[in-house]
């Protein structure tokens, strides 16, 4: 699962893609105890930020996750960026609006 998420190419482009969509130019660790402290570190807090890292780190994970069982179980795949564009809308949708 770790590799999954952390080190598999599609991963490194969906979260590149996904951080510079949100302005956001962090580095992903590759180490899992580093991503894990990483996740927390941005996680933090009450801000506008933060919940919108909130929701991409959930729904990347998830598509992570889909996107590995459509490989295994279905024997098709997606590009990695309609899998960001579908996270891309799903965060939209979820953001709270600031008013």
């Amino acid at each position: 699962m770790k590799n999954l998420i952390i080190q598999y190419q599609f991963a490194r482009y969906l979260w590149n893609r996904l951080l510079t969509w949100t302005h956001q130019h962090s580095v992903v660790p590759t180490n899992w105890g580093q991503f894990l402290q990483w996740c927390i570190q941005h996680g933090k807090g009450k801000s506008i930020t933060t919940q919108i890292f909130k929701i991409i780190l959930a729904e990347c994970i998830y598509g992570l996750w889909i996107e590995r069982n459509n490989i295994i179980f279905v024997k098709k795949s997606t590009t990695e960026e309609n899998v960001a564009k579908e996270i891309t809308y799903v965060t939209i949708a979820r953001t709270p609006v600031v008013r």
